[in-house]
């Protein structure tokens, strides 16, 4: 990707054979290898139905299941790459006793045929309400403006053979009041845009100021599976790396971005230990308030994820993953794209022209994941590091092998763990702060000199790392750094959590040097959530928000609430 300085730009001309490309190739072979076994696995094996239907990724069934194989009690057949659709369902093959047996409720079902199967979408409603601010939510695609904001999603699921569709989408309604901006050196409908960089991404600080309402497709899918390959379409949610609030890649905080997708199964065995892969090809959007228009609104996208839990190292997991934005001229995303996703190459500091520097206007972002959960430790650990990929050229890849580099650490600790009770204890950690290395070339270029660079930023494809004016990863890496701690406790009626966490939301205003700023904008929140079992689900949620240096305003504090209620089925 390029942001604009150092004559750095996005998917240049190959010219050296370096360490890049060899890690590439090895990413691709092992992606490669994952599907040819996957197609042998089919022929040598007998063809099962789909096993774990749907999933609401990241939601509460997945932060119950990951808490079940820390605590040792179900096998961790989650990875680090959690997609739409379950391979396998761990606290149904759990043999030991857990809180939430009896809450394991299959859907009604009707059979029409051979293999057909049939099940309602159980409707959930979500209501949300933002005294003074807006706080959007880390599952989107709802923006969740000030004021009262209402969502409903609900549908069908089918299932035939290997073949499974749903189609679930969701309808909401935003009051969307008006608040105090964050002055972005704007007084038209700009003055909405992100107030640090309103031209370089499309990330905006408020949805307009009137009444909003959407349709959205929400956790619609159709998958083939063989054996361990899925292939599919969806427009539903994935996320990368350890479970949390702070994804840096991908997670949940756009909702999902239409794609195809190919997935292997992560109990995939090969002599190097088991793998999983994903590969995405889609088509990313924009919303009314982002800087690009006309032919340079349209973008496509693909991405690459492979995980592998080495043998010889128990409870181990390691990761790559590679994100690319390109200018779309078609509706539909070329195939050819996915061959950019091994290609590597520098940007070549000395070429003459943007088109050169940035060959068809790509954007590249790349990540690296690990975790480890001991067996029979009651501990998993865990993390993600990010950076902007590609360098001008190899002596520029050993300057600053960390440019613009953002890292999360996630532990999860279980305090207890019975028939009855569990209890788990999550700390989370997000840095998106420039390193030293990188302060000096942020601090010299730009119409506002003196100002750190987030991530998520693009200069050619001026949307950057976003999908609806929603960022495809972490809010808080891109605010700058955030902390969480969070406690839950199952028990057989549902779970229930407690949170503190502090965030940095903005350390510079547009039009000074932000060297020369002494406020920053600083919310602490504690927030409580009790979410029960019953013929109808329910779940409340009360957050109490207290922001210091709103909109950089010294000594401009505001104590807020948001609540939230949801209704349906839950678990």
């Amino acid at each position: 990707m390029n942001h604009g300085r150092d004559g750095k730009g996005a998917m240049g001309h190959p010219r050296h054979a370096g360490l890049r490309k060899c890690t590439y190739r090895f990413v691709w072979s092992l992606t490669v290898l994952s599907s040819c076994l996957a197609g042998t696995a089919t022929a040598q094996r007998s063809v099962s139905g789909l096993s774990g239907p749907s999933r609401d990724v990241d939601g509460v069934w997945d932060a119950y299941r990951a808490a079940l194989a820390t605590a040792g009690k179900a096998p961790a057949s989650d990875g680090l790459f959690r997609g739409p659709v379950q391979f396998h369902d761990s606290v149904r093959s759990s043999a030991a006793e857990h809180p939430w047996q009896g809450l394991e409720r299959p859907a009604a079902k009707s059979s029409r045929g051979d293999g057909f199967t049939l099940s309602a979408r159980v409707p959930v409603l979500s209501l949300t309400w933002n005294s003074d601010r807006p706080v959007p939510d880390v599952s989107g695609p709802v923006w969740t403006g000030r004021g009262l904001t209402a969502a409903l999603r609900g549908g069908a699921m089918a299932t035939w053979r290997q073949v499974f569709v749903q189609l679930e989408p969701l309808v909401w309604l935003g009051e969307n009041r008006a608040f105090a901006l964050s002055p972005n050196g704007f007084g038209d409908s700009r003055r909405f845009n992100d107030p640090r960089f309103p031209l370089q991404v499309d990330l905006p600080q408020a949805m307009g100021a009137q009444r909003i309402a959407r349709l959205n497709p929400g956790n619609s899918t159709v998958a083939i599976r063989a054996s361990r390959l899925l292939v599919g379409v969806t427009t539903a949610a994935r996320a990368w790396g350890m479970p949390g609030s702070y994804p840096l890649l991908l997670g949940t905080s756009a909702g999902g971005f239409p794609h195809a997708f190919m997935e292997t199964d992560g109990g995939l065995r090969t002599p190097l230990g088991a793998i999983h892969s994903q590969i995405l090809l889609g088509r990313v959007g924009q919303s009314r308030w982002s800087p690009a228009s006309g032919d340079s609104s349209g973008r496509s996208a693909a991405a690459v994820a492979l995980s592998i839990r080495p043998r010889g190292l128990p409870g181990v997991e390691v990761g790559a993953a590679r994100f690319l934005h390109a200018h779309a001229t078609s509706p539909w995303p070329r195939p050819a794209l996915l061959s950019r996703l091994f290609s590597t190459g520098y940007t070549g500091s000395g070429t003459d022209g943007l088109a050169e520097a940035n060959r068809a206007a790509e954007n590249n972002l790349a990540s690296v994941y690990f975790r480890w959960t001991p067996p029979a430790g009651r501990i998993s650990i865990g993390g993600e590091y990010l950076w902007e990929d590609y360098a001008n050229d190899f002596r520029d890849l050993l300057l600053y092998p960390d440019d613009l580099r953002t890292f999360n650490l996630h532990a999860s600790i279980v305090l207890q763990a019975s028939a009855s009770r569990l209890a788990v204890v999550d700390v989370e950690l997000v840095n998106g702060e420039l390193p030293s290395s990188n302060e000096r070339r942020a601090r010299t270029g730009g119409d506002t000199p003196g100002v750190p660079f987030p991530p998520y930023l693009h200069s050619f494809l001026r949307q950057g790392h976003t999908h609806l004016g929603l960022p495809l990863g972490s809010r808080a890496a891109y605010g700058g750094a955030a902390s969480r701690a969070t406690v839950r406790r199952y028990a057989p009626q549902g779970v229930r959590s407690l949170s503190f966490e502090r965030q940095m939301l903005q350390d510079w205003r547009r039009g000074t040097r932000g060297d020369s700023l002494t406020s920053r904008h600083i919310r602490h929140s504690v927030a409580v959530t009790t979410t029960t079992a019953g013929r109808v689900d329910r779940s409340f949620s009360l957050a109490v928000m207290y922001d210091l240096n709103v909109n950089l305003d010294a000594g401009n504090d505001v104590a807020h609430l948001t609540v939230t209620m949801r209704f349906g089925r839950l678990f």
